[in-house]
């Protein structure tokens, strides 16, 4: 023990450091999951990538003294839509840098119907479209296609009434008596549900952020419940509304927004001798860009192309010295200098016969004029570059007309499918059959140079399989 002490004394003594190290032929055996369990469990999994993480910009920068108050506002307003796990302020020289990164839980899922938009990766860029029929006891949801159309999905009882889709074709929403439902990914699983008993109307924005809802019950004052604008991402309700009166949903006037561009299009009737007129307005500069007046004028209806790259007036007259009321069609011509107006007689394209609406290619050019209901069903189809009759075709008894989101295609509500030439492709039978809807397509991506390329491409392709 002397010597042990002793050692220990002496300033030059070293003692040796032991050895941790394995030696040459030791067989370790022993799992990395079995030694560190704990720490392994902490290791950041693939799943935890940005997904759940949102930047906030524009943030007041702040120093130390005032940062909580900031953390407490922020959170108070991103909060509610959902749990806040992780907060981070960047700062640089005593300052927050104007932005803040926050994680919510994974819990937080706005899309759990996974890929919301896989009908578009269709190979054969076939289109969908709903259909009801049993009286309301079967939807379908079907892949259109020139030969026959491909089931993709059908339930029994899926709606109360009807359905209808989101402007860009994510959401499906069926109604019942107690609220709406919104289903949506490749098998149509409910996305989100809201509560409104007695809803009978809906109406979406176009970036499918929000949803109105409609009921004809009574509401009381102190809370209204006849019109509720909701939240499609959290389903929260953000305001309920009073309605004076259910008449008409929506309410229309005389007059109509271009679909693209600022610019409003109204008809005042004529007031003694002074003629009715269609004006063109630009705003906000209130600029009148084009002014047609019209005579013997009975009543007109506005029809935007989808792209406001044309304008069609449905005008009814009353001509001196005839009975009976005589249509015709006023084209815009929206892009063009000084917006030119190509006339369409309905005497000279019908040979007698009336039609009493118009229906619009998506993508513009092409239209239909149709004779619905009491007007035996004729349909006439009309390319409005040159105003020339493709063909001219009859249902009788037709009372409803749909193009397809791509303008291909044309369906009425009998269930009967048409190219947008004229040419009847299907004649498909459904008991007690009540509804067809198209799906929406959201905008492409694509500038109109490269569709043009792809379509040159994709014709080359038809030809050489052909």
């Amino acid at each position: 023990m002397q010597d042990t002490v002793a050692m220990v004394d002496d300033p030059e003594y070293e003692e040796e450091e032991p050895s941790f190290s394995d030696p040459e032929d030791f067989d370790d055996d022993i799992e990395d999951e079995e030694l560190l369990e704990d720490i392994l469990r902490e290791k950041p999994q693939e799943a935890d990538g940005i997904d759940s993480v949102i930047v906030v910009d524009n943030v007041p920068q702040v120093g130390p003294e005032r940062l909580d108050k900031l953390k407490n506002v922020i959170h108070k307003i991103f909060s509610k839509f959902g749990r806040i796990t992780t907060e981070f302020y960047p700062d640089a020289d005593g300052m927050t840098k104007g932005y803040d990164l926050m994680c919510f839980s994974l819990s937080v899922v706005f899309y759990p119907g996974g890929n919301m938009r896989h009908w578009i990766e269709d190979s054969d860029c076939r289109d969908q479209y709903s259909v009801i029929y049993e009286a309301g006891e079967r939807t379908a949801i079907f892949s259109n296609d020139a030969k026959d159309p491909i089931l993709a999905e059908e339930r029994a009882r899926w709606t109360e009434t009807y359905v209808r889709w989101s402007p860009k074709g994510t959401y499906l929403a069926t109604f019942h008596q107690r609220g709406i439902a919104l289903w949506g990914g490749e098998k149509f699983k409910q996305i989100q549900r809201f509560s409104h008993q007695g809803v009978s109307l809906i109406d979406f924005s176009p970036c499918e952020r929000y949803v109105v809802t409609f009921s004809p019950l009574m509401d009381t004052k102190e809370d209204p419940q006849a019109i509720i604008i909701w939240d499609i991402l959290t389903g929260q309700k953000k305001r309920g509304f009073h309605c004076e009166s259910s008449a008409h949903w929506p309410i229309f006037k005389d007059f109509s927004w271009s679909p693209g561009d600022n610019i409003l299009a109204f008809w005042v009737p004529e007031d003694k001798d002074i003629p009715a007129r269609v004006t063109l307005m630009q705003l906000p500069s209130r600029q009148e860009i084009r002014v047609r007046n019209l005579f013997n004028v009975v009543d007109c209806k506005l029809h935007w192309q989808r792209n406001g790259d044309y304008l069609c007036v449905k005008v009814d007259r009353t001509p001196k010295g005839t009975q009976g009321v005589v249509t015709n069609f006023e084209i815009f011509r929206m892009r063009e200098k000084q917006v030119p107006v190509d006339v369409v007689e309905m005497k000279e394209m019908f040979d007698k016969q009336q039609a009493n609406s118009i229906f619009w290619s998506p993508q513009g050019q092409f239209m239909v004029l149709a004779g619905l209901r009491s007007m035996n069903g004729a349909l006439a189809f009309v390319d409005t570059s040159d105003c020339t009759m493709m063909n001219i075709a009859e249902h009788y008894m037709a009372s409803d007309v749909e193009w397809d989101p791509t303008g291909r295609y044309v369906v009425d509500n009998a269930y009967w499918l048409w190219t947008f030439q004229g040419r009847l492709l299907q004649k498909n039978n459904k008991d007690r059959f009540c509804q067809l809807l198209w799906r929406p397509r959201p905008p492409t991506l694509l500038s109109a140079d490269q569709i043009k390329v792809l379509f040159y491409q994709n014709h080359r392709l038809h030809l050489s399989n052909t």
